[in-house]
């Protein structure tokens, strides 16, 4: 469920900017490269032979890194690519929310112990939620 939500909030974000980006080469390829990523970390969810990995627990721990690792990849380069040209729109609530998500991302795709990467998805779909709900009239 988190590979979708992210998935949809990062096309949000590129839909409610898409005036701003500009259409050449270089961002044709930059979007190549995230849905590229997108594809990958999406095709490693599940495995390819379900019979030969009777735990889907099992696969998830042991693909977890990828899958989130390729996800926290897109989420860099679209934070990057939103902020690093409009420093006007910088400022604490803007910073805050995006170093707390990224932070959320990569301790999810490194943590050990399954609860915390349980915990660390949970507050990744929460504020995707409060996200959608806060931004509905935008």
């Amino acid at each position: 469920m988190f590979v979708l939500v992210d998935l949809t909030s990062f096309w949000n974000i590129a839909w409610r900017n898409r005036d701003a980006v500009p259409a050449n080469f270089a961002t044709l390829l930059l979007g190549l490269a995230v849905t590229g990523l997108y594809y990958f970390s999406a095709s490693m969810v599940f495995p390819e032979k379900p019979e030969e990995w009777p735990d889907f627990d099992a696969w998830a721990a042991r693909h977890k890194r990828q899958v989130l690792g390729g996800i926290l990849a897109c989420n860099l380069i679209g934070t990057a690519a939103a902020l690093l040209p409009h420093p006007e729109v910088w400022n604490a609530t803007v910073l805050a929310t995006n170093g707390v998500l990224l932070a959320m991302m990569a301790t999810a795709a490194l943590a050990r112990p399954r609860w915390l990467t349980g915990a660390m998805l949970a507050g990744m779909l929460g504020f995707y939620f409060w996200f959608a709900w806060a931004t509905m009239g935008r």
